[in-house]
């Protein structure tokens, strides 16, 4: 990762929205508790110093649908069953926890407990922490547009409706049925872990996005690194598909 020497972080201007794949190298030989409990370390550290920094918005990207590489490091039912119970850690900093994610593919007890801590953090209204969990770009395009169909099917009457006459999806409907339209597309997203790909991160949001990507393994992210990254951010010049 490359980050501009040491310049001070802009308060006014950080990122709305953050996205974090959470990469560790996989033939680290670290395994079982211990990278557990060090994932969720770092995920408590970099949640405290994203909120710090006046971010709006937090994904941590968990695991994927398309790559399940990502699991090695934290399978979700591991990291998802300890921020389960950190509700005391998400009230302390009046955080807001929201779900993404193929939430159907989660056992149904751990689906429970992480709805409950939703509903818990829901009357929160600091920053988001969007846990996305059985995720992937591709997946959410098929949810989405499976939403529309489901809407339409509710809203024809009769079964004789013609196929010509529907009217033709629209940017905006696709991007209003995917599983968080609320939140603001990912300024930027980071992947740790040496790997520099996407691995699936949601493809239609991260569209503008600017892209960092770290050598460094996701459990030993600081609220340093993340600061550096913030500032790398800040003296990029962002054209949003225009020339300059």
């Amino acid at each position: 990762m490359q980050t501009t020497a040491k310049k001070p972080l802009d308060p006014v201007s950080p990122p709305r929205h953050i996205g974090i794949l959470m990469g560790n190298r996989r033939d680290n030989g670290s395994a079982g508790a211990s990278r557990y409990r060090g994932s969720l370390a770092a995920a408590r550290r970099l949640i405290e110093a994203a909120a710090k920094f006046s971010v709006s918005s937090l994904s941590l990207y968990c695991s994927a649908t398309e790559e399940t590489e990502l699991e090695g490091a934290f399978p979700a039912a591991h990291l998802a069953h300890h921020i389960a119970d950190e509700l005391h850690f998400l009230q302390a900093h009046n955080l807001r926890v929201v779900l993404s994610g193929n939430l159907s593919s989660l056992p149904a007890n751990l689906y429970s407990k992480l709805e409950q801590l939703r509903l818990a953090s829901a009357g929160n209204d600091g920053m988001i922490v969007n846990l996305c969990l059985s995720g992937g770009g591709r997946s959410e395009l098929v949810r989405a547009a499976n939403r529309i169909i489901e809407q339409r099917r509710k809203h024809t009457p009769g079964t004789g409706t013609n196929a010509a006459a529907e009217p033709l999806l629209t940017e905006q409907q696709l991007a209003d049925s995917l599983d968080l339209p609320e939140l603001p597309e990912p300024d930027l997203i980071i992947r740790t872990g040496g790997d520099c790909r996407l691995t699936g991160f949601p493809v239609w949001q991260s569209t503008y996005s600017e892209f960092l990507f770290s050598e460094k393994e996701w459990q030993d992210w600081t609220a340093e690194d993340l600061s550096d990254s913030i500032v790398e951010f800040q003296h990029r010049s962002r054209r949003f598909g225009g020339a300059q």
